[in-house]
Order: C-alpha cells, then sequence, then structure tokens
C-alpha cells in the first residue's frame, strides 16, 4: 500500500514538473519574442492580456463596468478580433482614459506639483521598422557630420585669423592715460570685491570708491583698445584650402538638413502610434481625464499604457504595463489595470 501511494505521488509530482515547464516555456516565449525595434516603444511593466472574447450576442450589461483582467494567450482571441475587424472595418477606435489612482509620487520635483498625464503606444512593426531606419540614418549622418566637422573646424579658425583687422594704435596721450591708470591702480580692478562695491555707484556719484570704479572701467577699456591694435592677422588660406572649405560647408549643410528631416520622419512616426492625455497638475493620488479619446487603435493591437510625471529634463515614470486589444474591450466595456505606483487606471475603447 505504502509502495502504490509512493509511486503515485511521484507519478503526480512528474507531471506537474513537465505541466510547470510547459507553462514557463509559454510565457518565456510569450515575454521574450519581441522584435529589437521594440526598443523605440516605452516598455516596461507587467502584460496584461484581455480575457476571451465573447460574441456580441452574448455581452451583457456587467461588460460595461471594470472587469478583472485574466492572463490569456492573445492568439486565441484571434478568429474573434478578425471576425470584428470584417464586420467593423469602417469603424474607427480609440482608446480613451478615465479615472487614474495613484500610490504615490514617483518624482522629486520640490519646486511644483506634480503633473501627471498618461501615454499610450500601440506596437506597430511597420512603423516601429521605419522608426528604426530614420534613427539609423541619423545616426550615420551624425558620424559623417562629426567627421566633417574635425577637418572643416581648423580651416575655419585660419580663415576667420586670416581676415582679422587690427585696431587704430593708441594715441600719445591714451598711451600716457593708460601708464597713469595701471601704476595708481595696480591689480585693484580686477578683484572680485572690487567690482563688487562698485554696484551701487551711479553715474554721476563722486564719492572716492567710485571715482575709483569710473577709473578701472576707464583702465579696461584702454586696455581692450591696445589689444586690439596688436593683432597680427593669420597667413591666408590657400586656393586649395579654399576650394576644401567650400566644399566641406555644402557637405554640413546637406548633412544638417538630412539630420533635421530624419528627425521629422522618426517624431512623425512616432506620432502615429503615440497618444498623450491632457496635464493634469496637482498633489493628489485621484485624477480624472474625463475618457477623451487620445489614439487610434485597431482589433487585435498590443499598447504599451504608462503614467508619467512631466518633467523638466525627464519625464518620471510612474510604472506602465502592456495591454492587448480583444473584443471584450471592442464591445464597449471599462477595464481597470494597475501598474507600479499605479493603484488603478480605468479605460475603455470608443469607436466612431
Amino acid at each position: 500500500m505504502f509502495h502504490w501511494y509512493s509511486k503515485c505521488c511521484r507519478d503526480t509530482a512528474w507531471r506537474s514538473v513537465v505541466l510547470l515547464a510547459v507553462i514557463g516555456s509559454t510565457i518565456s516565449f510569450v515575454l521574450s519574442g519581441c522584435l529589437a525595434d521594440d526598443a523605440y516603444l516605452a516598455r516596461g511593466g507587467s502584460r496584461v492580456v484581455m480575457p476571451a472574447t465573447t460574441p456580441s450576442s452574448e455581452v451583457s450589461a456587467s461588460a460595461r463596468t471594470p472587469i478583472s483582467i485574466a492572463r490569456s494567450s492573445p492568439k486565441a482571441e484571434t478568429p474573434s478580433i478578425r471576425k470584428i475587424a470584417d464586420k467593423a472595418h469602417d469603424r474607427r477606435f480609440f482608446i480613451a482614459i478615465g479615472r487614474v489612482v495613484l500610490k504615490n509620487h514617483a518624482g522629486d520635483d520640490f519646486f511644483s506639483d506634480p503633473d501627471i498625464f498618461v501615454q499610450v503606444q500601440r506596437r506597430d512593426p511597420d512603423i516601429l521598422q521605419s522608426i528604426r531606419l530614420a534613427k539609423e540614418r541619423l545616426s550615420a549622418l551624425g558620424k559623417q557630420g562629426r567627421a566633417i566637422q574635425e577637418e572643416l573646424g581648423p580651416l575655419v579658425v585660419k580663415k576667420r585669423n586670416s581676415e582679422i583687422t587690427p585696431g587704430e594704435p593708441l594715441s600719445q596721450t591714451r598711451v600716457r592715460r593708460l601708464a597713469d591708470l595701471s601704476r595708481n591702480l595696480g591689480n585693484r580692478c580686477d578683484e572680485g570685491a572690487k567690482r563688487r562695491a562698485c554696484r551701487d555707484c551711479g553715474r554721476y556719484d563722486e564719492r572716492p570708491k567710485c571715482r575709483e570704479c569710473r577709473d578701472c572701467d576707464e583702465l579696461r577699456f584702454l586696455l581692450k583698445l591696445k589689444s586690439a591694435s596688436e593683432v597680427v592677422p593669420g597667413p591666408p588660406l590657400s586656393h586649395a584650402e579654399e576650394q576644401r572649405l567650400r566644399d566641406l560647408e555644402e557637405t554640413s549643410a546637406r548633412i544638417s538638413k538630412g539630420r533635421q528631416a530624419a528627425n521629422r520622419e522618426a517624431q512623425r512616426l512616432r506620432d502615429q502610434i503615440t497618444g498623450k492625455t491632457h496635464t493634469i497638475t496637482t498633489p493628489g493620488f485621484t485624477l480624472d481625464f474625463g475618457f477623451q479619446a487620445i489614439q487610434k487603435v485597431f482589433p487585435g493591437d498590443e499598447l504599451w499604457i504608462a503614467v508619467y510625471d512631466d518633467d523638466l529634463n525627464e519625464d518620471d515614470l510612474y510604472g506602465s504595463t502592456a495591454l492587448h486589444i480583444g473584443s471584450e474591450l471592442l464591445h464597449g466595456g471599462d477595464v481597470t489595470i494597475a501598474m507600479p505606483n499605479v493603484r488603478s487606471l480605468v479605460l475603455r475603447i470608443v469607436s466612431r
């Protein structure tokens, strides 16, 4: 009897190990099967998949209330999603954000209240590939531009130095005045404390310290004139250098235009798959974005949803998660999701 029980336990344990291995492999495949282009998405956080679809005739009124998120493979929804897409090919779907409840504030901005917004990005392989190509083009142009500047810089400096025009030499009166001021003031005019003391002197202030301040201003002016009069122009560019300078400047201008075009293209493509709510500035933890449509989506899309605190240098991320657009959402039901630092976020799909 004990032998039979032990064998049964071992068989059960073995089947459990095999089942866990299969499930683990499946989850690993789902989470790691991302293209390199996905690096251009605001990724991060846990993955959320909508539950299996329900035919339109079976959707109850409860579908329009917040529902729990079940984890399942998006592949199981593909046939139903395609049917919906075929029936509603002339309809447009948009994701809308409602109430957001934060757990705490993620940023460390001591000068203002948090400025919270929600960003939604849809994973479109074609657009992500185009963004990647635009970024590669931008990187290649950047390398070319740096190489051009390394050669162009010395030629520009040499040309500028050759075109320097010396100033007029000082008159004898100014030469004597410069000598007197230098002898009487010494290095006092260069002292930081002296400069700060001159700030409260008016133009016609006759206090001794203010008269000395005016003498310091005159000394600095005369030294500047003397320095300009002693400038010696550098050697001019040769004919070959002038031609090379023109070629490099034209190439640099083309590269600059190319980089601007690549940046605009990448931003235009990113705007096609990215939507943002308006920003709400508040020290509180409950925000309502009013279910305003912010991003066009399609049946079967995978979305990356992130909550940010708008910052001057770099936005502070509260949390992010992935959401698969299944038929449950397309039927108009509200969905509540959670993510790090975000207790709940309510969203729905609206159609037009």
